[in-house]
C-alpha cells in the first residue's frame, strides 16, 4: 500500500507494523506517543519510510528493525523517543539514508544480538545517551553520518560488538567521540573526531579495535586514551 499523510498516535502497541514480508511505502505520516515502537520491521518486512515521516514521543524505540526484518528510512525525522531513537536487532538488517535521529531519552541508534544496518548521511545529535551505541555481536555501517552533541559518547562499542565507521564526522560528545570496552572490536577509518569533552578514542577493559587515517583533534581530555588491557590497532592517524 501507499500510506500517506496520515496520523498515527496514541495506540496501546505499535504505531504500524510491518511483518511476514509485508511492504508498502509510507510517506509524509506523524507517528507518535504509541505505547510500544512508532515503527516495528520484523519476519522479513521490507517497507520503504521516506518524505519526512516524522516518528516521535514514544514510550519505546522510534523504529525497531529485529528478527530479519529489512526496510528503507529515508529523510524522516525520528526525535524524542523514550527508548532508542533506532534499534535493530536479531538480524535486522535496514537501510537508513538522511535521516534526522536527536534528541531521545535513550541512544540515538542502539545495535545489538546479531543486528546489522546501514546508514548513510544521518545527523545524529542530542540524545541523552551513546549518539551509537553496539553491543554482543551487534555489526552495522556507518558511512558519512555527523554524530554531534550527545549527552555521552558518540560512538560506544562494548561486549563483542563490531562495525564499520568509515568518513564520519564524530565532534561535541559531553563523553568520548568513540569509546571502546570489553572485547568491542569497531574498525574506524578516515573519520573526523574532534572537539569532545573528554578523550577523541578511549580503548580500555579489554577493548580492541582497528583505527586507521583518522583524523582526532581539539578533544578536552587525551586524543587517544587507552588503559586497563586496552588493545587498539592504530594507523596513518593525525592525532
Amino acid at each position: 500500500p501507499m500510506v500517506k499523510r496520515n496520523t498515527i498516535h496514541e495506540g496501546k502497541e505499535t504505531g504500524i507494523s510491518v511483518v511476514e514480508n509485508g511492504l508498502g511505502t509510507f510517506e509524509e505520516n506523524v507517528i507518535f506517543k504509541n505505547a510500544s515502537a512508532g515503527v516495528e520491521v520484523c519476519l522479513g518486512g521490507n517497507p520503504t519510510f521516506r518524505k519526512g515521516n516524522y516518528i516521535h514521543d514514544g514510550c519505546k524505540a522510534g523504529v525497531l528493525v529485529w528478527n530479519m526484518g529489512l526496510g528503507v528510512f529515508e529523510d524522516n525525522k525520528i526525535f524524542a523517543n523514550t527508548g532508542a531513537g533506532i534499534e535493530i536487532e536479531s538480524n535486522g538488517n535496514p537501510t537508513f539514508k538522511g535521516n534526522q535521529i536527536y534528541n531521545g531519552k535513550g541512544s540515538g541508534v542502539h545495535v545489538h544480538d546479531d543486528g546489522k544496518g546501514t546508514f548513510t548521511n544521518n545527523e545524529v545529535y542530542g540524545n541523552t545517551l551513546h549518539g551509537i551505541e553496539v553491543y554482543t555481536a551487534g555489526n552495522p555501517t556507518f558511512r558519512k553520518n555527523i554524530i554531534r552533541d550527545g549527552n555521552s559518547c558518540g560512538v560506544y562499542v562494548d561486549k563483542n560488538g563490531t562495525g564499520a565507521f568509515d568518513e564520519n564526522e564524530i565532534f561535541g560528545n559531553a563523553r568520548s567521540g568513540v569509546e571502546v570496552k570489553s572485547g568491542g572490536n569497531p574498525v574506524l577509518r578516515r573519520n573526523m573526531i574532534h572537539d569532545g569533552k573528554a578523550s577523541g578514542v578511549f580503548v580500555y577493559d579489554d577493548g580492541l579495535g582497528l583505527f586507521e587515517g583518522n583524523e582526532i583533534f581539539a578533544d578536552a581530555v587525551a586524543g587517544v586514551e587507552i588503559k586497563t588491557f586496552g588493545n587498539p590497532t592504530l594507523r596513518h592517524n593525525r592525532i
